[in-house]
């Protein structure tokens, strides 16, 4: 198998990027990896040898599916008639190069989804925004994004929802981006690879909510802070003043003296406090509050 160059490095990074479900929580991306796209005949598209599946993205990328199971035979009936399919990738992705010199994916696959006839779904990618230029990326302080997988893509954008993202790039959020157009393979002054791409739509990621846990207390009882407020005290010393307002606060609140284990899904910012004994304190809003089972 011969070396591939940096181009097809940066488009086998874009095809792992690509296939990242964008499921948010403790972890970034804890879901196997699925891909969309039309299905082939690998061989008889002279991708391959072997009459496997093979599956093209959107944006030019191949993979060529192993499998086994019913959905993978039903899948493998139908792959020349350019049907759009969904496949589970399971195992390693391995980098290949036909006798043409041509890349392509070769992976395993633990379910093959037949979706439809027509166009394929649009690429979409999800990472941590950067500034571009102020990170030494690009220049040009356009949205940087620096996938998990370690492929780092500058974005190109004028509507209203890259403008605010614009706004907020260098505070390491995380962001969602539905791409158009070619992605160019780039080289920054250091020889650096990054990909270029325009795109359609982009927002912020929505945060996982925080839930803390820990036994409950009266907070000026217990001369923690001024007011009869809920507090909360961790199992690792960590002490938190809840403050809140629906049924679900107000029955823990009516409980709260009596060292119950509660559990608080939090709504806001954390506010570092100290009371009148120079003691350290977060205040915080809670959406919901209620008593451990």
């Amino acid at each position: 198998m011969r070396l591939w160059t940096i181009p097809q490095l940066a488009w086998v990074g874009l095809a792992v990027v690509t296939c990242l479900p964008q499921v948010w929580g403790e972890e970034l991306w804890p879901a196997p990896i699925t891909v969309t796209g039309k299905s082939a005949c690998a061989q008889c598209e002279g991708i391959a040898k072997g009459h496997d599946i093979a599956l093209t993205t959107e944006n030019g990328v191949t993979f060529v599916l192993k499998g086994k199971g019913d959905d993978y035979k039903a899948a493998h009936k139908v792959r020349k008639q350019g049907k759009v399919i969904t496949a589970t990738l399971m195992g390693a992705i391995t980098p290949m190069s036909n006798d043409a010199g041509e890349p392509y994916l070769e992976a395993a696959v633990s379910g093959v989804q037949i979706k439809s006839d027509g166009v394929n779904m649009p690429v979409t990618i999800a990472g941590k925004s950067a500034c571009a230029q102020c990170e030494g990326i690009a220049k040009g302080h356009d949205i940087a994004l620096k996938t998990q997988s370690g492929i780092t893509f500058v974005l190109k954008g004028k509507g209203d929802d890259y403008k605010a993202v614009h706004k907020v790039r260098s505070e390491g959020r995380l962001a969602v981006a539905t791409l158009s157009g070619a992605i160019a393979p780039r080289q920054n002054e250091k020889g650096q690879p990054y990909l270029e791409a325009q795109v359609s739509t982009i927002k912020l990621a929505p945060a996982a909510p925080v839930t803390v846990m820990g036994v409950s207390a009266c907070a000026q009882c217990e001369g923690i802070a001024k007011g009869h407020d809920v507090a909360l005290k961790t199992e690792n010393g960590v002490i938190f003043v809840l403050k809140g307002e629906g049924d679900d606060y107000k029955a823990v609140h009516q409980v709260r003296s009596e060292g119950k284990t509660i559990a608080a899904t939090l709504d806001g910012d954390l506010k570092p406090m100290k009371n009148d004994k120079g003691e350290p304190y977060l205040e915080v809003r809670v959406s919901t509050v209620k008593v451990a089972a």
